[in-house]
Order: C-alpha cells, then sequence, then structure tokens
C-alpha cells in the first residue's frame, strides 16, 4: 500500500516531513479532534496501539507507518474538553 499523499492545505511550519527531517521526534500532543484527525492522515500512519491513559479520555499511543521515521512516534490526540489544564505536562511527564 502506498502512503497518502500529503494534504496541500497544510501551512509550511506543521507538514511533518519538514519538522521529523530537522530533527526526529518521539512524541508529539495534538489538541482538537479535527485537528487531530487531520494531523494522523497527514502523518500517514495506517494505525495506533494504545500505550497508557494520561488522564480520563485522554490516552498516549504508539503510531504505525510505513515510513520509518515516524513508525513508534507517541501521540496525544485530545479532542473537545478532555483533559485538565495540566495535561501537556503530563505528557511531557512534568505534571
Amino acid at each position: 500500500m502506498s502512503p497518502r499523499p500529503e494534504p496541500t492545505w497544510w501551512p509550511a511550519w506543521c507538514k511533518p516531513k519538514r519538522s521529523t527531517a530537522r530533527q526526529p521526534l518521539r512524541r508529539i500532543g495534538i489538541a482538537g479532534g479535527d485537528t487531530s484527525r487531520h494531523a494522523a492522515q497527514a502523518l500517514q500512519l495506517w494505525g495506533l496501539s494504545y500505550i497508557t491513559t494520561i488522564c480520563p479520555g485522554v490516552t498516549l499511543s504508539s503510531a504505525h507507518s510505513a515510513d520509518p521515521s515516524r513508525h513508534g512516534l507517541e501521540l496525544m490526540l485530545k479532542g473537545g474538553q478532555m483533559g485538565g489544564t495540566d495535561l501537556f505536562e503530563r505528557l511531557l511527564g512534568t505534571a
């Protein structure tokens, strides 16, 4: 299966190919239901595996991709009003 083409409407600063080419990413937190969906598509992921729960309704997952630079990337995809004010600190392990 060939990877999906990258959406053309993404601004240059958030295109995954540009950010992962400069420095490998290990963990990403994305807020917003639609934004999370678009980001997962742009990252050309074919699946996610559960790692742990960060807080009620928000999980940390491991990405599966044909692209080795994205395979194993840890993702927090947060939608709506899920998570508290310290959610991103929890993601980084500083809360």
